[in-house]
């Protein structure tokens, strides 16, 4: 049985308030595309189809139009809703859904079925388990105090067979022994004082497959069949050198699985530039990728945006890093000896704090200028 595997979609979102909808839809095309090519059986979205628990109407009806495009193609789709989504707005109409293979699993309803699919080595059971909070759970085993308690307790209930071929589902914080997969800046739930957000990877084992959503960067954790598909696009700049990629799952008999990633190209990558103002303009290539831009000019820089624009036009960010104070002298000396030092004196102390050299003379004129109050003309 062929399986493609990926998650967190997080339909609707937009990155610095620019929708990523077109970006989104040529994705979906995509994994229909590798759907088709590859001979899959099926599609498994472990976890936040949308980025919020009520989406944009325009990012509902591309993932209408999306599941019915995989129906019409014979592809079964395996579901599940992750922290981002509406459990019960994702599972409306799942009965009847599930007449044409598309299996959705909104919230825990006190039970874990399994939904049994047959190949020419026999049955491989899929357990849709959608992100669990442990007051969800407590209703129905008492006393669950934490992420790792409540996942225990659904899956010993769920009384599974492990003599047969089985595929878990799951939108979890996974951890290995404490050690906790690559996060990037587009994941922003906390991680619990005490680790309660955490599941170790113990707690799935006997599964030939677990297939994670909730982690943004493709990787295994703990072993190699517990995999993180990594979101299909990049969520922010942290991600602009991560490679994204579909997980091709090819379960055999009974402990045989292989394991592909098949790289995804998306409509328009990111691109994190350096360097000063005039060396970006005049090194640049054109380029229509989502930028971000790090300046580096000591001096004031004008109308940085418009210029970078020019061979940038999706650049969506400017900043300017920020260099650690000096840990000997400058602003690290005894606060007493602040009230000692001239504006003049302050002024190169702070800069000196700041860039970790002394200012320059044609600065200090600057400054002493500045400080006097007289005006600085364009040219400096």
């Amino acid at each position: 049985m062929k399986l493609l595997h990926t998650a967190d979609l997080h339909l609707g979102k937009r990155l610095n308030e620019i929708s990523l909808l077109e970006e989104q839809g040529h994705m979906l095309e995509e994994l229909r595309r590798m759907a088709r090519h590859t001979g899959a059986d099926a599609l498994i979205i472990a976890g936040d189809i949308y980025d919020k628990a009520v989406p944009p109407a325009e990012a509902v009806e591309l993932f209408s139009d999306f599941v019915s495009g995989l129906a019409g193609d014979g592809i079964a789709l395996y579901a599940i809703a992750g922290n981002h989504d509406s459990g019960e707005r994702l599972a409306f109409g799942r009965r009847i859904l599930a007449r044409q293979g598309v299996y959705l699993a909104g919230q825990y309803g006190g039970t874990l079925a399994p939904i049994r699919q047959w190949d020419e080595y026999g049955p491989v059971n899929f357990y849709l388990m959608p992100f669990l909070k442990p007051g969800r759970v407590k209703r129905w085993f008492g006393q669950v105090e934490s992420y790792e308690d409540a996942v225990r307790a659904v899956l010993k209930a769920a009384a599974v067979d492990f003599s047969h071929r089985n595929v878990l589902v799951a939108h979890q914080f996974v951890t290995a022994g404490g050690q906790g997969p690559e996060r990037s800046d587009s994941e922003m739930d906390p991680i619990a004082v005490g680790g309660a957000y955490n599941l170790d990877v113990s707690a799935l084992e006997g599964f030939d497959y677990v297939a994670l959503g909730h982690i943004h960067r493709p990787q295994a954790i703990g072993r190699p069949t517990v995999r993180y598909a990594g979101s299909p696009l990049k969520y922010s700049f942290s991600e602009a050198r991560h490679e994204k990629s579909v997980t091709l799952v090819e379960i055999k008999e009974k402990g045989q699985v292989e394991l592909t990633a098949l790289p995804l190209a998306p409509k328009r990558d990111m691109l994190v530039v350096e360097g000063p103002l005039e060396a970006l303009l005049s090194a640049g290539e054109p380029s229509d990728c989502f930028v971000r831009a790090i300046l580096t000019d000591e001096g004031p820089v004008l109308d940085a945006a418009a210029r970078l624009k020019t061979i940038y036009p999706n650049l969506l960010r400017i900043d300017f890093p920020i260099r650690p104070l000096q840990a000997e002298g400058g602003l690290a000396a005894e606060a007493g000896a602040v009230e000692r030092l001239s504006p003049e004196e302050l002024l190169e102390d702070f800069f000196a704090a700041v860039h970790g050299r002394t200012m320059s003379q044609e600065q200090r004129e600057m400054a002493r200028k500045a400080l006097e109050g007289g005006k600085l003309d364009a040219a400096q």
